[in-house]
């Protein structure tokens, strides 16, 4: 197995979600661990505003950065961008290059620690909001999305941004407590941070409340994904020897 990670977007959250995949595999030495390859393009058009329509369509630079990716070996792709896969194709391909879909990944790991009934919060962009990708996977097992209000999304949109321009720390942890006050007050049982820039920030849990970051439950699917080829290929191995 090798693995292309599309990201550049931003850079830094590409970063954190190799830093995550890294973390998750905990290989014994460098022998033993995955091939990965990079493909950092932050040229690609701001996703969000796209599904907003106030701007191009970013899918012929995913489709190339899938692609490139592709040509370099890799047999499985991880997108460093929640919104992004709102621009995935139907069978959950990029390029015709096969997804490890972090959106799925979150999703499940919320289903399993609520209950049906339950309130989740997704948090994410403007633009994802609107393509409703976690609300129709959340719908489908019975978990019901609070709608965060424009206030809020405006808050979690500046804050996505922020980080992405290096704004004061201390300035944005600031404004994560205003958000992490507004979850509380709604009785918000699970929030998700849809956007790969909010982990960077919002690094302690809730109280009260699990946060689930996508970049960690992807990170864990890969290295499901790593360990069963890893385990297939030795039980080829001895059965040839055998």
């Amino acid at each position: 197995m090798v693995l292309g990670i599309l990201g550049g977007m931003g850079p830094a959250a590409t970063a954190d979600v190799y830093s995550k995949i890294i973390a998750a595999q905990a290989p014994l030495s460098d022998q033993e661990g995955m091939s990965v390859i990079v493909y950092a393009d932050p040229n690609v058009p701001d996703r969000s505003a796209a599904l907003l329509d106030m701007g191009p369509s970013p899918v012929t630079a995913l489709r190339r950065g899938a692609m490139a990716l592709s040509a370099m070996g890799a047999t499985h792709l991880v997108i460093a961008c929640n919104t992004a896969h709102a621009f995935l194709e139907d069978d959950g391909t990029l390029g015709g290059a096969h997804v490890v879909d972090m959106t799925t990944s979150a999703v499940e790991e919320c289903v399993a620690n609520t209950e049906v009934g339950e309130m989740v919060a997704v948090l994410g962009t403007a633009g994802l909001g609107r393509s409703a990708l976690y609300e129709r996977a959340l719908n489908s097992y019975g978990r019901s999305l609070l709608e965060i209000g424009p206030e809020v999304q405006e808050l979690v949109t500046r804050l996505i941004y922020g980080v992405k321009a290096s704004m004061d720390v201390q300035l944005l942890k600031r404004m994560w407590d205003q958000v992490e006050s507004h979850l509380e007050s709604q009785g918000i049982e699970c929030a998700i941070l849809a956007c790969t820039e909010l982990p960077l920030i919002a690094r302690e849990a809730v109280r009260g409340i699990r946060l689930i970051d996508p970049a960690e439950t992807v990170a864990h699917a890969v290295r499901i994904l790593f360990e069963d080829g890893t385990n297939s290929k030795s039980a080829m191995t001895l059965s040839a020897r055998l």
